[in-house]
């Protein structure tokens, strides 16, 4: 048993999907088909009724009504035949005789011959009597004749009609029966066939919902995988059935054949940007480090033009190096070596360092810009201050400026966050939200779910600007503090970035001397690790290299950022 067990799901698994499909279909439609059997099979049974009751009891009862009728006319033919003997009555006499005998021939082909048996006797006898009436009456002896037929033939009469009565009674009995059975099979029915309807139903549903699981499951899981890749995780998960014989194996197996080669051009991709990103650093540097020798007479003097060009050279050089340095990061991302460092940070700080780098160019442009601290927010918050401060606030405050026009109005808020907790993240209270706001073009609804995304920029020709990847920095950069960033924005009347981290870190609250608590150092892990990139071990710091210094990130980023916006 356990072998054909064994053989038959085997038999199963090797099945091609349109073969699964075709016999589910099959057993659906044989499941279907039997209620309709059933019930032809009694709806013929009420038909052979119903010609029962058409046929042999209604030629029964029509027999019956003829017999007691040509009895009654033998009666009144031999009363008229004592009285006048003459051919004609004595002619009437015996053709409804004669029909008697045909009833009962036809009461006996209905299937009443049993019943009737004792009123052929009687109708025999009659007959006997009858020609012993024809004798005395043709001889001439009406009146021995006529007490003949009293004392005679009445009583033959008599015993012929209480014969009759039974046969009746059996032919009704009969019908009652036939009534009584075809009422039992269509009550049955009426009850047996929606009972046998809902059964079948059921079981095609359970059929149905087997192979519907079977098929949905599988696809549910494929789409899942599918938008894990949409997200930049080119990993197929493990429980895609790539060793199924059917048209779902092939569609995995060449779902992973597809997610192995986008995570090799990934890759290869991640590298590509690295080496071209190292490749630029060095001639930016050097282009850089010779026009300040330039600005600095190391090479002559040089009259004003010339500085007013050298100096928008310097302004360009550092725009690209702001550029190749934002590739830089990306590349670091997406292998897996992109670290923050968390230490206690003053908000006060945090936005006297935003105010003074982009007061002058809020000046400049026409721009009313605000700064509001809640009293209620933590007056110190866990983070990288420099990749908080330079790559996302910075960044945000530059993207404001950007699309904001003359007598506009930016603002950035600090609040305590008093959203509903959400499961994984610190509870309440222990949350600061940072809320960079702005009256400038705004963003359209259709691209809100995409600005976050590498390599996105808007299709309205207003804010298709830039590389398109410093807010997917900035996203990943804040979800490495363990917080969140949303956007909200209708076309036309400005956006508001929202970013929520915690106060605290890992839980733990700053000292009551503001003295930092702890430091703390993360690696923010990107896509590229998951999708087999491996991360690049971090350097241990040394002394500082001379040829490139240049490279590492200024400290008066925003004011250089705020400098390339005004540009």
């Amino acid at each position: 048993m356990k072998l054909i067990k064994r053989l038959e799901l085997r038999v199963v698994r090797e099945m091609t999907l349109r073969r699964r499909l075709v016999i589910t279909l099959g057993c659906m439609a044989l499941i279907l088909v039997l209620p309709s059997l059933y019930a032809i099979e009694r709806i013929d049974e009420i038909r052979d009724i119903a010609f029962e009751l058409k046929g042999r009891h209604s030629v029964a009862d029509v027999a019956l009504s003829r017999l007691q009728t040509n009895l009654a006319e033998v009666d009144a033919a031999l009363r008229s035949y004592i009285a006048d003997p003459d051919p004609e009555s004595r002619a009437t006499l015996f053709e409804s005789l004669g029909k008697s005998h045909t009833e009962l021939a036809e009461l006996a082909d209905a299937g009443y011959a049993e019943e009737a048996a004792e009123t052929a006797a009687t109708l025999e006898r009659l007959e006997d009597v009858t020609l012993q009436l024809e004798r005395l009456v043709y001889d001439g002896r009406v009146a021995e004749a006529t007490d003949f037929f009293f004392e005679e033939i009445q009583p033959v009469f008599a015993e012929a009609e209480a014969a009759v009565l039974p046969v009746v009674e059996a032919v009704g009995r009969s019908s009652e029966a036939a009534t009584e059975r075809a009422a039992d099979l269509s009550s049955s029915t009426a009850t047996t066939i929606p009972l046998a309807v809902l059964f079948s139903l059921g079981f095609a549903m359970v059929i149905g919902m087997l192979i519907i699981g079977q098929l949905v499951t599988p696809l549910q899981q494929l789409r899942a995988a599918m938008s894990r890749v949409a997200q930049g995780d080119f990993e197929a998960p493990p429980e895609l059935a790539t060793d199924r014989p059917d048209e779902l194996g092939d569609l995995n197996r060449s779902f992973v054949s597809m997610t192995e080669q986008l995570a090799e051009l990934n890759r290869l991709r991640a590298e590509f940007v690295s080496i071209v990103t190292h490749d630029l650093k060095t001639p930016i540097n050097v282009l850089g480090g010779y026009a300040e020798m330039l600005q600095e007479g190391t090479y002559g003097g040089l009259s004003e033009e010339q500085r007013g060009v050298l100096g928008a050279m310097e302004e360009q050089v550092g725009v690209l190096l702001e550029q190749v340095n934002q590739l830089v990061d990306l590349s670091r991302y997406e292998a897996g070596a992109y670290r923050i460092q968390l230490e206690e940070l003053h908000v006060v700080d945090l936005c006297t360092s935003l105010k003074r780098a982009f007061e002058a160019l809020a000046r400049q442009k026409g721009i009313r810009l605000s700064f509001e601290l809640d009293p209620k927010a933590p007056r110190t918050i866990y983070a990288d201050i420099d990749r908080l401060r330079n790559e996302v606030l910075s960044n945000l405050l530059a993207n404001s400026f950007k699309f904001t026009e003359a007598g506009g109005r930016i603002s950035v808020r600090i609040r305590p966050d008093h959203a509903v907790e959400r499961p994984g993240q610190p509870v309440r209270g222990e949350r600061v939200v940072i809320e960079v706001s702005d009256s400038g073009v705004g963003i359209p609804a259709d691209e809100l779910p995409h600005v976050f995304d590498m390599y996105y920029q808007g299709e309205n020709g207003v804010r298709a600007k830039g590389s398109g990847i410093g807010l997917a920095i900035a996203k990943e950069i804040v979800e490495a503090h363990s917080g969140e960033i949303t956007v909200e924005s209708e076309g036309g009347r400005g956006a508001t970035f929202r970013i929520r981290l915690p106060a605290t870190a890992h839980g733990r609250t700053a000292h009551p001397d503001g003295r930092a608590a702890h430091r703390d150092e993360r690696t923010l892990v990107g896509s590229a690790e998951r999708n087999g990139v491996a991360a690049e071990p971090a350097e241990p710091p040394g002394p500082p290299d001379p040829v490139h210094a240049a490279e590492k990130p200024p400290t008066d980023a925003p004011e250089k950022l705020a400098a390339a916006v005004s540009e």
